[in-house]
């Protein structure tokens, strides 16, 4: 429910099939990745787009949760 009734933020990633390839549409996971500066975030994966180059695109739509994901002034 979150997914439909919070902000969300999509990404796209482009990342190994042989080690991303079990994922599925409408999977939940949990995502960080230290360049983009997001840590243990929720997303859903939205769609998945295997190439012929062994590289699995990836787009994610990351759920926001207002008590964790709170930004503060100052």
């Amino acid at each position: 429910a979150a997914a439909f009734a919070l902000a969300r933020r999509r990404l796209s990633l482009l990342v190994p099939e042989g080690e991303w390839g079990w994922l599925e549409r409408g999977d939940v996971v949990t995502l960080s990745h230290a360049r983009l500066g997001i840590a243990d975030r929720v997303a859903l994966v939205e769609a998945l787009e295997w190439g012929s180059d062994g590289m699995l695109g990836i787009r994610l739509a990351l759920i926001e949760d207002p008590v964790r994901d709170r930004h503060t002034a100052g």
